[in-house]
């Protein structure tokens, strides 16, 4: 029975059912009424079932089958995809069966064929320290000079008068200004276009993170070290000298850090190389205990007396003063819009 015929049958099972309704219901009517019911429902089921059978084989009439796989219907994207699957499957999916011969012609001379293949690369390391990390920087978009001014207060408290005495002396803080300038750096690596194009490797990404490092080594050692134009080097003139040349004791650190003014005990920092670092974690405190302690936060022999260590590779690995100081050394540079 195809959906037609099933739909005529519906129809005059549903009118019959109608009529016996409007009629009113009897016993013997109720129940010829309720079987057609039922027959229906299950008509209208196959009628569905019939329905979405009859649309599933419309929609695959009208589908257009797809073009045959070819190298003329693919996207540029998909062309590089399979050069690169099968520059993959050549290296990687062929066991090597040819003959690796000799001849001077000829598939013989196979060695020729067999592609130059690089590791990972390796790339050598050296810490540049932390200075970087604890200063402050400021950008700023038309990198031309800024002024900044410096207040002092410290040497001024008050004066004691007598009653109905008018105060004559009236001291102003000390203001002072420096200037920062903003310098142009560069830095260049050259490389070529065909290695730009036949590199197997993200080279723009390795690239990218030479250049970052170079940035952060270089800014670092302007910190530490100054530059000719307008960023003076980190020095602390205080301070306390040690009594053996080249050699710091416990007394010696402790001096040091009580000679710092507590206005700044509370943010500052030891500035120090690896290298002394290390050569502390051998000193012993009056107590018996290592002057450097464990930390549990992951970051271990990283602070003396509570106060971190900040390390600066250009600092000598062992010297007669030792800093403790704030660092807040100012860095600038300039954002242009590209």
């Amino acid at each position: 029975m195809n959906l037609l015929e099933l739909r005529h049958q519906y129809g005059q099972l549903m009118t019959q059912a109608n009529a016996i309704a409007t009629a009113g219901f009897t016993n013997e009517s109720r129940a010829s009424f309720d079987k057609m019911i039922g027959d229906a429902d299950a008509m209208y089921a196959d009628i569905q079932r019939l329905e979405k059978a009859e649309k599933a084989t419309a929609e695959m009439r009208a589908t257009t089958a797809p073009p045959r796989a070819g190298f003329e219907n693919r996207t540029e994207n998909e062309k590089e995809q399979e050069k690169r699957n099968f520059l993959s499957w050549l290296r990687t999916g062929v066991s090597e069966k040819r003959d690796l011969g000799s001849a001077a012609s000829g598939l013989t001379a196979g060695a020729q064929f067999v592609p130059t293949l690089i590791t990972p690369l390796v790339d050598a390391k050296q810490s540049y320290g932390t200075l970087l990390e604890n200063v402050s920087i400021l950008r700023d978009s038309f990198g031309g000079q800024l002024n900044i001014p410096l207040t002092s207060d410290v040497a001024n408290s008050f004066s004691i008068v007598g009653q109905g005495t008018s105060s004559t002396t009236s001291v102003d803080p000390t203001i002072s200004s420096v200037s920062s300038n903003t310098d142009t750096v560069q830095t260049l690596i050259r490389i070529s276009n065909e290695l730009l194009q036949d590199a197997n490797f993200d080279i723009e990404n390795w690239l990218q993170q030479k250049l970052n490092v170079r940035w952060a080594r270089g800014f670092s050692n302007a910190i530490s070290l100054g530059n000719s134009s307008n960023v003076a080097a980190l020095t602390y003139n205080g301070g306390i000298t040690s009594a053996v040349s080249a050699t710091v004791s416990y007394v010696d650190l402790a001096a040091l850090y009580g000679s710092l003014d507590q206005a700044y005990a509370g943010t500052a920092s030891w500035v120090m190389s690896s290298a002394t670092r290390a050569a502390l974690m051998g000193l012993i405190s009056t107590t018996g205990q290592p002057i450097l302690q464990p930390s549990t936060n992951g970051d271990p022999f990283g602070s003396i007396f509570g106060r971190p260590i900040v390390f600066d590779m250009n600092r000598p690995t062992m010297c007669r003063f030792f800093s403790v100081t704030c660092v807040k050394a100012t860095l600038r540079e300039s954002v242009d819009s590209l």
